[in-house]
């Protein structure tokens, strides 16, 4: 199997966490069906006619203000304060674990060394990055810039992972995968190989365990596998932002229909009445002078 393989129950959750991230970023448009006979131009226009109120980032903020509110304690420590990844605090780093949890379902909170710092930190990975685990190894997928081999200048958005893995001799080893040269391709399937192995150690000692650990909603272990919190927050706000787009082409429909209807209109007449089927059904619209009235048949 691949490197990049996913794990089952990854895959069942998966959806439903891309869908949840999704809504919280607000790339919500490609999750609006095209019409029949839609242009690109007239999809493009259909489904960014109305705003999008964004509930689940707003609630998140507020759930994650909420837990962090009061200030937290970290125990066990021996000598100085933990560092974390990207010269974050303390404070920073929970309040994103939580998010993901939220966000996600799980957090992992990984122990890794700083080479060039010549101390250890602490990182985490959402559960969206945490793509498959086994018996003595989990894989986490990491995003990056890297040069695109057709123009040296131009980043372009890759992916590489981290294999977290106990080896033959039982110790704990990195190995660290990335993307072939000359498989960048979108028509390519994408190739790996490993550019890196890390064997970790303390104080001149060799780890005998895997210094990862996965949070969920209401356990810890990687073995739990749970829905994103607010998933079914994020459907419902998803279903409204497509309730809301149908309202916009319907009030666009009819102001063209009103148009169309006034442009029938004799000159002088009192009031007309004009039949028109339509995919929703036949419309009775009622001219008079003074307005025009719309009736379902």
């Amino acid at each position: 199997m691949a490197i990049n393989s996913l794990h089952p129950l990854y895959q069942q959750v998966h959806p439903f966490i891309k869908r949840t991230v999704d809504v919280y970023n607000g790339d919500v448009h490609d999750y609006i069906p095209r019409l029949a006979g839609q242009s690109q131009t007239e999809y493009d226009a259909y489904r960014t006619r109305s705003s999008f109120y964004n509930v689940v980032e707003r609630t998140l903020a507020a759930l994650v203000g909420a837990l962090t509110r009061r200030p937290h304690t970290i125990e066990n420590v021996v000598g100085d304060d933990p560092y974390f990844y990207g010269n974050v605090g303390s404070d920073e780093f929970v309040a994103g674990c939580y998010n993901d949890i939220l966000k996600t379902g799980r957090v992992g909170i990984l122990v890794d060394y700083d080479d060039v710092a010549q101390h250890p930190y602490i990182t985490s990975y959402s559960g969206e990055n945490i793509i498959n685990w086994g018996d003595g190894f989990i894989v986490l997928a990491e995003n990056y810039f890297g040069p695109d081999p057709e123009d040296h200048y131009n980043q372009i958005l890759l992916t590489r992972y981290r294999e977290l893995m106990l080896n033959d001799e039982g110790f704990y080893a990195v190995r660290i995968w990335e993307q072939k040269q000359g498989t960048y391709g979108t028509n390519q399937k994408p190739q790996y190989e490993i550019v890196d192995v890390i064997e970790q150690m303390i104080r001149g000692q060799r780890l005998t365990a895997v210094p990862f650990t996965v949070v969920n909603p209401g356990s810890i272990g990687i073995q739990f596998v749970t829905m994103p919190p607010l998933s079914t927050m994020a459907d419902i706000n998803l279903d409204h932002f497509k309730i809301a787009v149908d309202i916009g082409r319907g009030a666009l429909v009819l102001r063209h229909l009103e148009r169309a209807a006034r442009g029938r209109q004799p000159a002088g007449a009192g009031f007309k009445k004009i039949w028109l089927k339509t995919m929703c059904g036949n419309i009775t619209i009622v001219i008079t002078s003074s307005r025009v009235r719309f009736r379902s048949a």
